[in-house]
């Protein structure tokens, strides 16, 4: 990482974002092979392996300068519950693609929320992204709603099909502009 981590570090009311980093194998792990996190979710990992491949992935976007991630850990308890962040950066277009899994257990509390509006702002602010993207299964209406809420409009014409498992999905791209 070329920078000092405090300069990624974010703080809203009721959370700390900071940048994932090695120790956090055992909460990726125990997130990403969570069957409701991953139910809509493009990740699913089945081993502490993919675990620390996934980690390095995270460490990859920091050291090629093309994304960050950033573990959510609630101010009150501090405890770990989800994550959120960049990749796919684009900085000839100043595009990058968004991306957030939370763990069941804060669902519908408004804390995706609040940490995607952090991660926005940064990205707006800090990243000087002109656009960001967000890819959505068409099924997960709790992720669509929450774009909507958050600005994002449905690209139009960008619905396309994926193989998730053995299960075809189809995948709607949703866009928010810098004001």
């Amino acid at each position: 990482m070329a920078e000092s981590e405090d300069t990624y570090l974010i703080k809203t009311d009721r959370l700390n974002l900071r940048p994932i980093r090695k120790s956090d194998l055992e909460f990726i792990y125990m997130g990403l092979s969570d069957p409701k996190v991953n139910m809509f979710y493009g990740i699913k990992l089945e081993s502490i392996t993919e675990a620390h491949e996934q980690l390095q992935w995270y460490q990859n976007l920091l050291d090629e300068n093309s994304g960050i991630w950033w573990k959510l850990t609630h101010n009150e308890t501090g405890l770990s519950i989800g994550a959120c962040g960049y990749n796919n950066w684009d900085h000839s277009e100043n595009t990058a693609e968004i991306g957030l899994w939370l763990l069941p257990e804060y669902w519908g509390k408004g804390l995706m929320k609040e940490a995607a509006e952090a991660g926005i702002k940064h990205g707006f602010e800090k990243m000087g992204l002109e656009r960001i993207i967000a890819e959505v299964e068409t099924e997960n209406a709790s992720s669509i709603s929450l774009l909507k809420n958050l600005g994002f409009t449905k690209y139009p014409d960008k619905t396309f099909s994926d193989v998730k498992g053995d299960k075809l999905i189809s995948v709607e791209v949703y866009e928010l502009t810098r004001n």
